[in-house]
């Protein structure tokens, strides 16, 4: 067994021992059993409390298929060492059964992510999308009733997002302002008639895109295949505090797909003992616990969120959008600067050294020139005259408004996941980009005043082949 295998293996490990919240004296003595068999020695351990669940299941998941399925029985035999396998205990075994043999482990994933500000739940399961899929639509539109109660009887909450958002839309307006301006007393009219139009129009793939990628950090979602989402625990690692989550992709329907999941739990689980919410809405009242409670947090967290970039260069704007911050203290040049380094990161950066050689230095003035070009006409839709702008290849007026940029953007740091990513950096290879997702862009037009992907604009069109 590789050394890698070995210290997911010891993280797995923890996991499951730590899950009931019980460190049981047969679970230890297994787990010494468990080291001494796949020769774990302490520096490995010590590596293992670095690794996160979801970065543990991945090195596993590679190794041959019969380490898996031996590795799968002695997690399985591990969890029971103490005669009990708790709920929290099972959800981790599902998603190692489902990862570890070879008939689920291309349609599951698992996903670690820095415990967000807002609780989630591990009684819910989420059906998840990034693009409209009709069939499985239909399929929950037309069984809806038959899949909640499915979901009901185990114990679980299905959450369909289009559902949450008729719910709201069905709030009395009135009630739904009151209710908002009492929950966050701090935002402004406008900003809850946003929240409202928001909630109550909310689509599975808007859901998907803006508050789990954007504002909970999963970015592996961002083009995800229809499936069911769920909780799976809480662990730490390198001296952080992780959320795990699974996500099976939908096979076939979504009511197979979820009594599959439910069957492999039910025969893990040694309790039959659970508890079924039964809350409803009556008149005159206004639903706030549950994924009702979370979906309003998330809406208004304001901090740790991976935030989409709204340029509006007629009005000299550039905001970050989920939280409704604007960078401020950024002049034209910078703006403008700040919006051909976005634009450039797609293709790996711009790089302002000079190469010794003179067969090179060629192709890097022309290379230089056309980035200029491209500086000048963005420079000029921020409202500048094209033959004022500054000239990038000098470092006496490029590094002031690069440093300008770096300190803008820090002092929003705090309102992002990892603010790194917003801000310019030189790499390895002399190029400085801006390592944010083409997803994440988004530019004003100046025709319709709508919102369009940064890539698909009137902008990017006229500037791409220069």
């Amino acid at each position: 067994m590789k050394k890698s295998e070995r210290i997911a293996l010891a993280r797995i490990c923890t996991d499951l021992i730590k899950a009931d919240s019980v460190i049981d004296v047969c679970e230890m003595e297994w787990y010494a059993d468990l080291k001494e068999r796949y020769r774990i020695i302490k520096p490995e351990e010590t590596e293992a409390a670095l690794l996160t669940f979801a970065d543990a299941c991945t090195t596993l998941a590679k190794a041959s298929e019969q380490d898996r399925l031996q590795m799968l029985k002695d997690f399985g035999d591990l969890t029971l060492s103490d005669g009990f396998c708790a709920k929290q205990e099972a959800l981790l075994m599902i998603a190692l059964h489902y990862l570890l043999t070879d008939d689920d482990r291309d349609s599951c994933e698992v996903i670690s992510i820095e415990s967000p500000a807002v609780r989630i739940e591990n009684t819910q399961i989420i059906y998840i999308e990034t693009k409209h899929h009709q069939r499985f639509n239909s399929e929950i539109h037309d069984n809806y009733r038959q899949i909640s109660k499915e979901a009901k009887v185990s114990g679980f909450d299905f959450i369909y997002i289009p559902n949450i958002a008729g719910h709201y839309k069905s709030t009395p307006s009135q009630l739904f302002h009151q209710v908002v301006s009492f929950i966050a007393p701090h935002l402004s009219d406008a900003d809850i008639d946003s929240l409202v139009d928001h909630l109550s129009h909310m689509t599975t793939s808007e859901f998907c895109k803006d508050q789990l990628c954007n504002k909970l950090g999963m970015r592996s979602l961002r083009e995800s295949n229809p499936a069911l989402l769920l909780k799976i625990g809480d662990s730490f690692a390198n001296q952080k505090l992780y959320t795990n989550f699974l996500k099976i992709d939908v096979i076939g329907s979504i009511l197979e797909t979820l009594q599959v999941f439910l069957d492999k739990l039910s025969r893990m689980e040694s309790s039959d003992t659970m508890v079924i919410k039964n809350i409803e809405e009556s008149e005159g009242q206004f639903l706030y616990h549950g994924f009702y409670k979370q979906l309003f947090d998330i809406y208004l967290l304001r901090s740790s969120v991976r935030s989409s970039i709204v340029i509006n260069p007629f009005k000299e704007i550039i905001e970050l959008a989920d939280i409704h911050i604007p960078i401020n203290g950024l002049h034209r040049r910078e703006k403008a600067l700040y919006t051909l380094f976005l634009i450039e990161s797609r293709a790996g950066g711009i790089n302002f050294n000079q190469p010794e050689s003179v067969k090179n230095r060629e192709s890097y003035n022309k290379r230089i020139k056309q980035i200029q070009e491209k500086y000048n006409r963005i420079y000029e839709w921020f409202g500048g005259e094209a033959s004022k702008a500054p000239n990038l290849e000098q470092p006496e007026l490029r590094r002031p408004m690069i440093s300008c940029i770096k300190r803008c953007i820090a002092l929003v740091s705090d309102h992002l996941h990892h603010a790194d990513d917003y801000i310019v950096s030189k790499n390895s290879f002399g190029h400085f980009n801006i390592n944010l997702e083409p997803d994440l862009l988004f530019i004003i037009d100046p025709r319709t005043e709508a919102k369009v992907p940064l890539f698909e604009s009137e902008l990017y069109k006229r500037i791409k082949n220069l």
